[in-house]
């Protein structure tokens, strides 16, 4: 559920919500300075959010001042006045780089990353919880709080649906590649967002193996789990390959 940054000799390191590693290479004139250091402390610090866009070749994030950082691949960073942010300050970028949608103690608003005006914006559907979660699917947002997953369309955040869940711990979303189904990890459970329809699809078999994140493979033929104990299982959708147990 975290994203991780560093700093490697060759490039930036990044893990990314939708549980690929990149690295991005450096200039030649390495090393450099990304943030002016007499900047405040709330305008230098970077908090939860960091997501990539493979089409535009960016990193995208939020930082403690409520701005959001734009970095391209040379490094260069431009940042945009954002509204207050959540607790987890979780953003999510529409296909193309367009706008940017962000979590606020109250809603989502949809951001034009150009012009930095507010497009958008909707209630949450409950303002004591946070998004844990935003993923952009075939012009709809799903939104992902901890009991509930909040579906609009992308362009107006116009509410379509709400599906409540039987959790109140739920933490990520994502898209199984290569079709329209959607999954919601909370600690116990995975379900499965298709058609409209929401189902549970795997429960953990004790505290120990609670689910604590999950990613496909670029072909959504093979998968991995990480559990609360650290360990990780391998497995294929279609169940021909042993799964396997990494133990952490």
């Amino acid at each position: 559920r975290n994203q991780r940054l560093s700093v490697e000799p060759s490039g930036i390191l990044t893990a990314c919500e939708d549980g690929y590693v990149r690295l991005w290479s450096l200039p030649q004139d390495n090393p450099r300075a990304l943030f002016d250091a007499t900047k405040t402390a709330s305008e230098s610090l970077a908090i939860s959010s960091w997501v990539d866009d493979d089409n535009a070749q960016k990193l995208y994030l939020r930082f403690a001042d409520h701005s959001i950082g734009i970095l391209d691949p040379e490094l260069n960073l431009r940042r945009i006045s954002g509204p207050p942010a959540d607790r987890l300050g979780k953003l999510c970028i529409t296909p193309g780089g367009e706008c940017a949608i962000v979590a606020t103690p109250t809603e989502l608003v949809c951001i034009n990353l150009q012009s930095g005006l507010t497009m958008c914006r909707v209630d949450k559907h409950d303002v004591e919880q946070n998004c844990t979660s935003m993923l952009v699917v075939d012009g709809e947002l799903f939104a992902l709080f901890n009991d509930h997953v909040m579906v609009m369309e992308v362009e107006t955040l116009r509410e379509k649906h709400i599906h409540q869940l039987p959790d109140d711990n739920a933490g990520q979303l994502v898209r199984v590649p290569g079709g329209d189904t959607i999954l919601v990890l909370a600690d116990e459970h995975i379900h499965e967002l298709k058609h409209g329809k929401l189902s549970t699809v795997a429960t953990s078999a004790s505290s120990a193996e609670n689910y604590d994140g999950i990613t496909f493979s670029q072909s959504g033929e093979q998968y991995a789990i990480r559990c609360a104990n650290g360990s990780v299982r391998l497995d294929s959708r279609d169940g021909r390959t042993p799964s396997r147990l990494l133990l952490g």
